[in-house]
């Protein structure tokens, strides 16, 4: 049985044999076109770095344990040459990060593909996610779309944060205007005089003050309950 040199941390999950490196990234690229190509179905798809790594894992059954930033850029690199072999637009520029920029591969793979290096990384990917756009079936609006770059707000939903509740901004606080006054109907005077008011007995409150305390009529001191003084008894 011949043994190979592997990766470590890189299986095959289904029978979680090892895989060599090469070959795991070999699969990955494959998978990762795929994955590319139904991005750029839609008009301003792009997705983002985790995102690809994962679903090129589930797709060969190859899987690794080592962070996808680690090997990623080596399969987005693969899928751009074979871009340029099918003389397509670069499917690896619709791989972004999680702000919407270009990973330092992006460059290294046009300049392996083209034989040039971008000066402006980002603006080239947007040009060449048009140019996916228009050549694999995206539905493009009138004047067949824009190269934007995702940090000018046009990022997927999967690369921003939970959208906030949008609240209305508050009305400026106006002067309060003074009630207007109904005029009275004049008084007839062949009616008779209203009665007055009754005051309300829920207002009326009677208050009931104890007795003096008898005193002694010799002494003046207070006399206790028997009513017989105990200074003059």
């Amino acid at each position: 049985m011949q043994t190979r040199t592997v990766q470590t941390g890189t299986y095959d999950e289904r029978d979680e044999q090892p895989v060599a490196f090469e070959e795991a990234v070999s699969m990955w690229a494959l998978a990762a076109r795929d994955v590319l190509l139904e991005t750029a179905g839609e008009y301003h798809g792009v997705v983002g770095y985790p995102d690809l790594g994962e679903r090129v894992q589930v797709a060969s059954g190859v899987r690794t344990t080592k962070p996808v930033f680690q090997w990623v850029d080596e399969v987005l690199l693969r899928v751009a040459a074979e871009s340029a072999a099918r003389d397509e637009p670069l499917l690896s520029s619709l791989c972004v990060r999680a702000d919407g920029s270009m990973g330092p591969g992006y460059a290294r793979a046009v300049t392996a593909s083209s034989g040039r290096r971008p000066s402006d990384p980002d603006q080239h990917a947007a040009d060449e996610r048009l140019r996916c756009y228009q050549a694999f079936g995206a539905e493009l609006p009138p004047g067949g779309g824009v190269a934007a770059r995702p940090t000018s707000a046009l990022r997927r939903a999967s690369l921003r944060p939970p959208a906030a509740t949008t609240t209305r901004a508050a009305r400026p606080a106006t002067a309060s205007r003074p009630a207007a006054r109904v005029p009275r109907a004049p008084a007839d005077p062949s009616a008779p005089p209203a009665a007055p008011k009754r005051p309300s007995r829920a207002t009326t409150k009677t208050v009931v003050e104890p007795p003096p305390p008898a005193v002694c009529p010799t002494c003046f001191t207070q006399l206790p309950a028997t009513g017989i003084c105990d200074n003059c008894a």
